[in-house]
């Protein structure tokens, strides 16, 4: 029994990061109706950012949102009034399929940049806090669960796992984001503790197929009439 609630707790860690960058990808779709394709490759970014200004800087990632959140800010702006805004006031009356062509093109040139710059090796970053853990009524939380890096193509799997977030939750629901994301986390948690990580994929797509069945606009999502 401890033994399913230590995976419990551990999914729930990373569903809370799925949940988070569900809650981006909810705020754009909500406020401009586009689905933003490279949020998951500016996390990348954002992540490579944390590992070349330890490596570099030596500064503690626990810092260096001081430095990457207005960086990425900036970026941000930039993607907005150079790619996104012209379009949207092409498309105006109609769907804005144009930008989210360009969203997808900016992932796959900023995916592979970083690929032809960084390799595919994956990174990690060695803190102090490395080998941390701490314990919470018995369970033992390990902190570099709630702190890792990867590779290139490590925006593409979470944006594809957050699209199935964003859909179970409800499209435009920042409570069935939060609600989807810790429920993703906390299925794949516990169905890797008794099969390997590609069968619990299958189980949680599996179930994400059934919910649309019975809720075909999501968890908390609003059936349009």
């Amino acid at each position: 029994m401890k033994a399913l609630v230590q995976a419990l707790v551990s999914g729930l860690l990373i569903g809370g990061i799925y949940a988070l960058i569900a809650l981006g990808l909810n705020i754009v779709f909500g406020t401009m109706r586009v689905v933003n394709f490279a949020q998951g490759t500016l996390l990348m970014a954002a992540m490579f950012m944390v590992y070349w200004l330890r490596e570099l800087g030596g500064l503690h990632p626990y810092w260096s949102p001081l430095i990457t959140i207005p960086l990425l800010f900036v970026g941000g702006y930039v993607i907005q009034r150079a790619f996104v805004s012209p379009l949207l006031a092409r498309d105006r009356a109609r769907e804005p399929m144009s930008v989210l062509l360009v969203t997808l093109g900016l992932a796959l040139v900023l995916e592979n940049l970083a690929l032809a710059l960084f390799s595919a090796d994956f990174k990690t970053v060695q803190t102090d806090l490395s080998i941390a853990t701490f314990k919470v009524q018995g369970l033992i939380v390990s902190v570099p669960r709630l702190v890792g890096l990867g590779h290139p193509g490590v925006g593409t799997s979470f944006l594809l796992k957050v699209f199935v977030i964003v859909v179970l939750g409800g499209i435009g629901s920042m409570p069935g984001a939060a609600i989807g994301g810790l429920l993703v986390g906390g299925i794949e948690g516990v169905v890797a503790l008794y099969v390997q990580a590609a069968v619990a994929q299958i189980v949680l797509f599996a179930i994400f197929v059934g919910v649309l069945f019975v809720r075909p606009a999501g968890l908390l999502g609003v059936e349009q009439r």
